[in-house]
């Protein structure tokens, strides 16, 4: 991505962004949602709970936010835990929660784990990629400075298509996911959408939680709020980042650069 693309969509995320999400639906916290991960209350709820906007965590309020904990919920957030150590990541309860996937078009369970890490754009940029001649895609990273994931997907006939972030469940019980995305990379003519899908898969089966194509247009923003009353243990969560409407064309994912947030949520139980 560009420098100018970059600084573009850093006011879109430092101006715009509090009043798009205020106006969206916040998560179902009343002592609300949350999982295996940053819901620590190490270093201390009332760290966690220091935000610029809560609704990027799934909050109404930094109180909502609080109480959550006082509550016994937990919470992942991507960003957060993101490592460049180990893939998957073992959460602060030593579970292996995240992991960061290449998959075939429309089949992310076939994903592999990314085993390649690089650092990039002056120490701001981590991720984990695919090496080929084809810009290490796909990919799965995060950009430091906009505490924000970012995500590729593989170009057709060059590598998997599939950018895929796996996160798993290691209790049964309700939970809520909280996903925010933004196209970062201007569009070439090629690659006029991108294509996004939340799946579950688990012992009790596979299913499409939700989904579609967001119009490839920097700072465009699709947010969802997805409420599971029903997880079951060793269940996984798939964020899938695809080419969109023309997966079979070779430069169909050319600037697919997908800026994302995203935290699971789960209530003391």
């Amino acid at each position: 991505m560009t420098s100018r693309k970059l600084e573009l969509f850093s006011i879109v995320i430092g101006m715009g962004l509090a009043a798009t999400l205020s106006s969206t639906a916040t998560a179902q916290t009343n002592a609300g949602p949350g999982s295996h991960g940053n819901g620590s209350p190490t270093p201390s709820q009332a760290t966690r709970c220091v935000f610029g906007n809560p609704a990027d965590y799934g909050f109404a309020s930094k109180q909502d936010c609080l109480a959550f904990f006082d509550a016994g919920g937990r919470m992942w957030n991507f960003v957060d835990d993101f490592s460049l150590v180990s893939n998957p990541v073992v959460d602060r309860w030593g579970f292996q929660v995240w992991s960061y996937r290449r998959a075939e078009y429309g089949s992310p369970t076939s994903g592999v784990l990314l085993s390649d890490r690089r650092t990039l754009e002056n120490g701001t940029r981590l991720q984990w990629d695919t090496p080929n001649s084809d810009f290490n895609v796909p990919l799965v990273g995060v950009y430091a400075n906009f505490n924000i994931g970012v995500l590729h997907p593989g170009r057709a006939g060059v590598s998997p298509l599939l950018s895929v972030v796996d996160w798993k469940a290691v209790s049964a019980g309700a939970y809520e996911i909280r996903i925010d995305l933004w196209p970062i990379d201007g569009s070439p003519a090629s690659s006029p959408d991108i294509g996004w899908n939340v799946y579950r898969d688990g012992p009790g089966g596979f299913q499409l939680l939700d989904g579609g194509t967001m119009v490839h247009v920097v700072g465009d923003h699709t947010t969802r709020s997805l409420f599971i009353p029903n997880l079951a243990a060793e269940d996984h969560l798939y964020l899938a980042i695809d080419p969109g409407s023309s997966p079979g064309v070779a430069d169909s994912s050319n600037g697919d650069s997908v800026g994302f947030k995203l935290t699971v949520l789960r209530p003391g139980q």
